[in-house]
C-alpha cells in the first residue's frame, strides 16, 4: 500500500545486517549524500527490497575491499537515488536493457531477476529505473521516485 513517507534507504550503519556479503567481503559502504527531507508516495517494504537487492548485487560483484556508494539528489518533481560500486562494471547491453527482463541477457552471478524486480517495483511507484557503467569502472544503478504533492 502506498503512503506518504520519507525515503529511508539501507543506511550504511544498518546495511551490514541487510547484506551479509558486505561484511564478509570487507566492502565499505559510503553515504555520499543524505536522502532529502521530502515526502514520497511509497510502499516502504517494497522500496527496502530495492535497496536490499541493489546493495546485495553490488557486494556480489566486487572483490574484497570494494566500495558501495549511496547518493541522493532532488529536483522539484523527483528524488534520484544512485547506488554505485567499484566492481568491474557491467556489459553495456545490460546497462541499456530497459524492456526485456534483465535475466534474458544477464551473465553474472545469480539469475538476474533481482534487477527486474527492482525495475518493476520502481515503475509501480511511477518512477524510473536505469543503469550506467564504464567497463572496468564499476556500475551505477539508479532510480527516480516522484515527490508527493
Amino acid at each position: 500500500m502506498l503512503g506518504a513517507d520519507r525515503l529511508r534507504p539501507v543506511h550504511p550503519a544498518g546495511a551490514r545486517g541487510t547484506a551479509p556479503e558486505v561484511e564478509v567481503r570487507s566492502v565499505a559502504l559510503e553515504l555520499e549524500t543524505e536522502p532529502p527531507a521530502v515526502r514520497l508516495l511509497l510502499d516502504s517494504r517494497r522500496i527496502r527490497r530495492v535497496f536490499f537487492n541493489l546493495v546485495h548485487n553490488a557486494a556480489d560483484a566486487m572483490p574484497d575491499r570494494g566500495k558501495i556508494i549511496l547518493r541522493f539528489s532532488r529536483s522539484e518533481t523527483e528524488v534520484v537515488t544512485e547506488i554505485e560500486d567499484t566492481g568491474p562494471g557491467i556489459a553495456p547491453e545490460i546497462a541499456r536493457q530497459t524492456v526485456r527482463a534483465v535475466r534474458d541477457v544477464w551473465q553474472g552471478p545469480g539469475n538476474g531477476l533481482g534487477l527486474s524486480i527492482c525495475k518493476k517495483i520502481i515503475e509501480d511507484h511511477h518512477g524510473r529505473f536505469w543503469a550506467r557503467t564504464e567497463p572496468g569502472r564499476g556500475a551505477v544503478f539508479a532510480f527516480a521516485l516522484p515527490v508527493a504533492k
